[in-house]
Protein backbone atom coordinates (compact mmCIF):
# COMPACT_ATOMS: atom_id res chain seq x y z
CA UNK A 1 0.00 0.00 0.00
CA UNK A 2 1.14 3.38 -1.14
CA UNK A 3 1.59 5.91 1.88
CA UNK A 4 -0.14 9.04 0.85
CA UNK A 5 0.70 12.80 2.76
CA UNK A 6 -0.94 16.05 2.81
CA UNK A 7 1.20 18.61 0.45
CA UNK A 8 3.82 20.63 2.58
CA UNK A 9 4.53 17.30 4.49
CA UNK A 10 7.85 16.72 5.31
CA UNK A 11 8.25 12.73 4.63
CA UNK A 12 11.00 11.03 5.96
CA UNK A 13 12.41 8.31 3.46
CA UNK A 14 15.44 5.67 4.95
CA UNK A 15 17.32 2.68 3.90
CA UNK A 16 19.58 0.42 5.89
CA UNK A 17 22.29 -1.26 3.97
CA UNK A 18 23.52 -4.24 4.76
CA UNK A 19 26.38 -6.80 3.81
CA UNK A 20 24.87 -9.39 1.46
CA UNK A 21 26.77 -12.23 2.48
CA UNK A 22 25.99 -11.78 6.32
CA UNK A 23 23.47 -9.33 6.88
CA UNK A 24 24.94 -7.27 9.10
CA UNK A 25 24.43 -3.53 8.92
CA UNK A 26 26.91 -1.78 7.19
CA UNK A 27 28.00 1.56 5.96
CA UNK A 28 28.46 2.27 2.27
CA UNK A 29 31.76 5.05 1.42
CA UNK A 30 28.16 6.99 0.43
CA UNK A 31 24.86 6.52 1.41
CA UNK A 32 22.98 8.51 -1.91
CA UNK A 33 19.11 8.99 -2.79
CA UNK A 34 17.81 9.91 -5.94
CA UNK A 35 14.63 11.84 -5.41
CA UNK A 36 12.31 12.36 -8.39
CA UNK A 37 9.24 15.03 -8.00
CA UNK A 38 5.84 14.48 -9.53
CA UNK A 39 7.28 16.81 -12.24
CA UNK A 40 9.54 14.24 -13.15
CA UNK A 41 12.68 15.77 -12.12
CA UNK A 42 15.13 13.97 -10.77
CA UNK A 43 17.51 15.17 -7.67
CA UNK A 44 19.96 13.18 -5.79
CA UNK A 45 21.39 13.65 -2.56
CA UNK A 46 24.53 12.18 -0.39
CA UNK A 47 25.67 11.51 2.91
CA UNK A 48 28.73 12.83 1.88
CA UNK A 49 27.48 16.27 0.96
CA UNK A 50 26.19 16.23 4.56
CA UNK A 51 22.41 16.10 2.96
CA UNK A 52 21.74 12.91 3.85
CA UNK A 53 21.28 11.50 7.97
CA UNK A 54 23.20 8.76 9.24
CA UNK A 55 20.69 7.35 12.23
CA UNK A 56 23.25 4.13 13.22
CA UNK A 57 25.34 1.73 11.46
CA UNK A 58 23.83 1.11 7.95
CA UNK A 59 20.83 3.06 8.16
CA UNK A 60 20.52 6.76 6.79
CA UNK A 61 17.23 8.90 6.39
CA UNK A 62 16.51 11.75 4.10
CA UNK A 63 13.43 14.17 4.86
CA UNK A 64 11.82 15.58 1.28
CA UNK A 65 10.09 18.34 1.61
CA UNK A 66 6.11 18.13 -0.48
CA UNK A 67 5.65 21.78 -0.17
CA UNK A 68 5.79 22.33 -3.91
CA UNK A 69 4.28 19.92 -5.11
CA UNK A 70 1.05 17.15 -5.24
CA UNK A 71 1.45 14.24 -6.80
CA UNK A 72 3.52 10.45 -6.82
CA UNK A 73 6.83 11.29 -5.39
CA UNK A 74 9.77 8.61 -5.92
CA UNK A 75 12.74 7.59 -4.45
CA UNK A 76 15.76 5.44 -4.70
CA UNK A 77 18.56 4.90 -2.75
CA UNK A 78 22.04 3.04 -3.53
CA UNK A 79 25.22 3.45 -2.60
CA UNK A 80 28.76 2.53 -4.94
CA UNK A 81 30.71 -0.25 -5.44
CA UNK A 82 31.63 -2.32 -3.44
CA UNK A 83 28.48 -2.39 -1.63
CA UNK A 84 26.00 -1.30 -4.78
CA UNK A 85 22.73 -2.08 -2.84
CA UNK A 86 19.77 -0.22 -4.18
CA UNK A 87 16.32 -0.11 -2.84
CA UNK A 88 12.98 2.38 -4.22
CA UNK A 89 9.94 3.33 -3.54
CA UNK A 90 7.10 6.03 -4.11
CA UNK A 91 4.71 7.66 -2.36
CA UNK A 92 1.42 10.22 -2.86
CA UNK A 93 1.13 13.94 -1.90
CA UNK A 94 -2.52 15.55 -1.80
CA UNK A 95 -3.35 18.91 -2.82
CA UNK A 96 -5.15 20.70 -0.03
CA UNK A 97 -8.02 21.14 0.04
CA UNK A 98 -8.51 17.35 -1.09
CA UNK A 99 -9.46 17.63 -4.91
CA UNK A 100 -7.97 20.59 -5.78
CA UNK A 101 -5.44 18.55 -8.30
Amino acid sequence: MTNRYTIGAQVVVKSAFTDPSSGAALDPTDARVDVVNPSGISTTYTYLLGQVAKVSTGVYTYTVDTTAKAGRWAYRWYSPPPIGAANASDFLVDPFPPGTI
